[in-house]
């Protein structure tokens, strides 16, 4: 089931969601707990959650400003992985994307990330340049990609 930031608290949703992108991203969490607070009362964000039952087990979080979205965080807990769930929480913001009729959906992934480039292209992003040393630990390029509409 995929829900919306509306259904928690700040506080408490924000040390979920740190804690799911802890566990996901090779290196850690790129954002620490205050980060996610402080995201999720940004008017511009939103977060596209999966549940199932009670547990947060992945998650996109975006900022939509006027026709396009940039995509901050595509997170799915290790033991899920490669299950679909990254493709249907992409498929779902693809369609909030047509609804508000943006134009545009922007995202970085790192250059060694072959799995998550992968399920970004078969979502229909293409790659349109590269940020160097765009991460950190380690130090990596950014591959910059976009869905037009």
């Amino acid at each position: 089931m995929i829900i919306t930031k509306e259904n928690y608290e700040p506080l408490d949703l924000a040390e979920k969601l740190y804690e799911v992108a802890e566990k996901s991203y090779l290196h850690g969490s790129p954002w620490n707990q205050k980060q996610f607070q402080e995201d999720l009362v940004n008017p511009y964000s939103q977060y596209l959650i999966w549940l199932e039952e009670t547990k947060i087990i992945g998650f996109i979080a975006f900022h939509q400003i006027f026709d396009e979205i940039e995509v901050m965080h595509v997170v799915v807990l290790p033991a899920y992985q490669g299950g679909k769930i990254g493709y249907a929480l992409l498929g779902q913001l693809n369609q909030q994307a047509k609804k508000a009729e943006i134009r545009q959906i922007f995202l970085e992934v790192r250059q060694s990330n072959k799995v998550a480039r992968h399920l970004y292209e078969k979502s229909g992003f293409e790659v349109i340049g590269e940020r160097e040393n765009y991460y950190q630990n380690p130090v990596e390029k950014a591959i910059l990609m976009v869905k037009k509409r």
